[in-house]
């Protein structure tokens, strides 16, 4: 590809991210690519191609608009996150084609099934618009998908109060096997493959925690059929676009308990629902946490043995 070619598309793309990050508000528009100078220029509208070495432009930015869903049974809306990456660099003029990738996060008020069949929908309603002449340019693009989702959206809402009142049926009778299990992995940064750890978590009744940095870990703990459900469900759809050598989830400990009655099974949760911890976050590039402080928070929860079991190499 020519060097004007690939300056104009680059320019292009950048003009396609300045003009979405004007158009929505702060809580309505996440950057979820790393800050440097190139992305800093690019948001005070500083940046000029002319002026740029191409070579040190990064491969994409990436960024989530929160799409307001307007549900036809009720009169609130929900939300949609909606993750979209512009690519920068491209090895063919064919590239081109390919102006956007698009990620529709999970939310609660959308099931799995329905989620997936969401995706597949919109995913088949992009390629469609993507080989539409009219469609020249990457901001004409993502638009076109937000307003489909907007329309069509309502339609994959799960009927919670009816999926809720068979869950607590199937729940009411014992015994019931409690597990809590955790897990280690080397790294873990993606905001959105940390928000759907929790947004995942919901429909199992999972609790526990995540602690994200280098390195992670992740505590659950429910009911054991469960667990290997919600697990297969990250590997699965959250985290599809990652190569499998690079799912790096490794089980260093499990407790379980039989319970008789539901009273018996909820008294050995140890945490809330899912959610994320930090520790004194800290570092270069803010991505490492207090170990210490996790050890003893971990003791607190009545968890002494926990820190050994996820980090025996840094026990002294």
């Amino acid at each position: 590809m020519e060097d004007s070619e690939l300056s104009s598309f680059i320019e292009q793309q950048v003009i396609t991210f300045q003009l979405l990050n004007s158009m929505y508000l702060e809580d309505e528009f996440s950057i979820d690519s790393d800050m440097d100078s190139f992305l800093e220029s690019c948001i005070n509208n500083e940046f000029d191609i002319t002026q740029a070495n191409i070579n040190e432009i990064p491969n994409s930015i990436s960024f989530t608009i929160s799409i307001k869903i307007p549900l036809e049974d009720s009169e609130k809306e929900e939300i949609l996150p909606l993750k979209c990456t512009l690519p920068l660099q491209l090895n063919n003029s064919n590239d081109k084609k390919k102006l956007t990738e698009f990620y529709i996060s999970s939310v609660d008020w959308i099931n799995k099934e329905s989620h997936q069949n969401l995706t597949r929908d919109f995913d088949q309603h992009i390629e469609e618009q993507s080989n539409d002449d009219m469609i020249i340019s990457s901001d004409t693009l993502i638009l076109d998908g937000i307003d489909w989702l907007q329309t069509n959206g309502p339609n994959y809402a799960s009927n919670l109060e009816v999926e809720s009142s068979k869950n607590n049926k199937n729940d009411t009778e014992g015994p019931f096997e409690f597990l809590r299990e955790w897990i280690y992995l080397p790294m873990l940064y993606s905001k959105e493959k940390r928000e759907d750890l929790i947004t995942y978590a919901r429909p199992f009744g999972i609790s526990g925690f995540v602690s994200p940095g280098k390195p992670a870990c992740i505590c659950i703990e429910g009911h054991a059929k469960d667990i290997p459900k919600y697990l297969n469900d990250i590997r699965s759809i959250s985290w599809a676009d990652i190569p499998p050598r690079d799912k790096k989830m490794s089980t260093r400990a499990q407790e379980r308990f039989l319970c008789q009655t539901k009273e018996e099974f909820e008294s050995h949760r140890k945490f809330d629902p899912l959610e994320e911890c930090h520790f004194k976050i800290h570092g270069k590039r803010s991505n490492h946490q207090s170990m210490d402080l996790l050890e003893q928070w971990l003791i607190e929860k009545d968890c002494p043995n926990a820190f050994h079991d996820l980090f025996p190499d840094l026990n002294k």
